[in-house]
């Protein structure tokens, strides 16, 4: 059995052959004796190369020809045994950063973010898509200031006096 790639050749006893042939002959063997031999021979097509371009997310792999890929770059390999190949290009996109907003809001108020109003202190993330559909971390980090007592100051002082309050003399 043999096997040759389109376009190839292969010499068997004598004949030069190029297509799918299966043929037996009587042949004479150096010392004389005659034998049949058999030719199988099979011309494989020649394939056609193949091209892909793929982009994914920073952080996320890509799976081709069984390697878990996580690197930009372009990757080949053998399709058959006639030459053809598979060339993938393989863009993977920049971090998108995670964002941190803080915020200050008085007691009593509220603030709306990303769809959600939030009125006490504490950290809220949200997961969010940039212009390329990958997926970052949006935190709002939200203080509410306590709620503030006022006091009353009574003062007496005397006509023609001075008094200081709060670092203003009166």
């Amino acid at each position: 059995k043999f096997e040759i790639c389109e376009g190839g050749k292969i010499e068997w006893h004598g004949v030069e052959y190029t297509e799918t042939t299966y043929k037996t002959i009587t042949a004479v063997s150096d010392n004389g004796c005659e034998y049949e031999a058999t030719l199988d021979l099979r011309v494989l097509p020649a394939g056609a190369d193949e091209s892909y371009d793929e982009t994914i997310c920073y952080g996320t792999t890509f799976e081709w020809n069984g390697s878990v890929l996580t690197e930009s770059g372009t990757y080949t390999h053998n399709l058959d045994s006639c030459g053809a190949t598979a060339t993938l290009k393989l863009t993977i996109l920049p971090e998108t950063k995670d964002v941190v907003e803080e915020k200050t809001l008085c007691y009593g108020e509220s603030i709306e973010w990303n769809g959600n109003t939030y009125d006490k202190t504490g950290e809220y993330p949200v997961t969010l898509k940039d212009a390329n559909g990958c997926s970052y971390t949006a935190t709002l980090d939200l203080v509410v200031l306590g709620k503030e007592n006022h006091t009353v100051s009574k003062f007496e002082i005397c006509e023609g006096g001075k008094i200081e309050w709060h670092g203003v003399e009166y």
